[in-house]
């Protein structure tokens, strides 16, 4: 996502520079640059990166997109590129990342978001999504000066939309997560598979219910019919896609689990609130279980891999 963005945005004559820990990363996006293929068109832009220790600061905006896990340490990692004008967009998923950047930033100069890009990665340097994408941001607390970040990011080319209540998109991008990321990572399915199978895409709309409710419990006014939509579509445009929780399964890396799963299910606790499905989903990805078909089809789980 961080060269999705950050490629358009150098594309589009932005000043824009990587910060990575992998030292190959950073190696192969200083040396060649990063392209950015939607839709069949290439976008090529020559950028400057570095390790987090060699970043200069501080930014006049920064543009987050760890894992939520990752997000404490890479801000400690760099700490002179954040300054007291610096405008710092979060478009991460989940919900662990909120409290951290309140905590460490105030919320003067965040900004929150979510999009529907959608970004495949070849190769560092080489990333695939479509032009057919938004952007929905807003203040956290309603001060951040969001105009001048949707018009810095509307180099993109995507659909930068401004909202009174980002949360609201936030929970809902939460639900279609949930649904999506952890089913396919139990069942290994694609977008499109899981759409194609009417027992999983019935999990799929129960996880998204049960998100729905908790936002709910929260205050938050979540549209559920428009998540299943987006869902519908996601199975209709991106069939190909693997989730990125199934791809971080499949190659061996920490999930978010704990962010788009398990802050709900603790969530529903605490408003004596049920969600078995998504409970169970977020047990077997942490165990690294998988389900059978008879399993996605809601009957007697059965483990079939590890």
């Amino acid at each position: 996502m961080g060269q999705l963005f950050g490629g358009l945005l150098a594309a589009a004559g932005k000043d824009v520079h990587f910060i990575d820990v992998d030292p190959t990363t950073v190696e192969v996006l200083a040396s060649n640059g990063v392209t950015v293929v939607l839709d069949s068109r290439e976008h090529h832009a020559s950028v400057t990166a570095s390790l987090p220790e060699h970043a200069n600061g501080p930014a006049d905006m920064v543009l987050l997109f760890t894992k939520s896990f990752h997000l404490g340490p890479a801000m400690e990692a760099c700490p002179q590129i954040f300054g007291a004008d610096t405008a710092v967009v979060s478009l991460q998923n989940g919900l662990g990342h909120l409290a951290l950047l309140r905590r460490s930033l105030g919320s003067a100069q965040v900004v929150l978001g979510v999009t529907t890009a959608p970004s495949d990665m070849v190769r560092p340097g080489l990333v695939h999504s479509t032009r057919e994408s938004r952007v929905v941001m807003g203040a956290m607390d309603g001060i951040s000066d969001v105009a001048a970040v949707r018009s810095v990011l509307s180099a993109t080319g995507f659909d930068i939309v401004g909202v009174p209540d980002v949360h609201v998109s936030i929970w809902e991008k939460l639900a279609f997560n949930a649904g999506l990321n952890l089913t396919s990572a139990v069942t290994g399915r694609t977008v499109g598979e899981m759409g194609a199978d009417d027992h999983i895409a019935s999990l799929v709309e129960r996880v998204v219910s049960e998100v729905v409710s908790v936002a709910r419990a929260e205050g938050v006014g979540v549209d559920e019919a428009a998540v299943h939509d987006a869902i519908r579509s996601a199975y209709r445009d991106h069939g190909e896609h693997q989730t990125s929780m199934l791809r971080d399964v499949l190659d061996g890396r920490p999930t978010e689990v704990e962010s788009i799963g398990g802050a709900v299910v603790e969530l529903a606790r605490a408003h004596r609130l049920r969600t078995p499905i998504l409970a169970r989903l977020c047990e077997d990805v942490r165990a690294g279980r998988t389900w059978s078909h008879n399993s996605a089809a809601g009957r007697s789980p059965h483990v079939c891999g590890s």
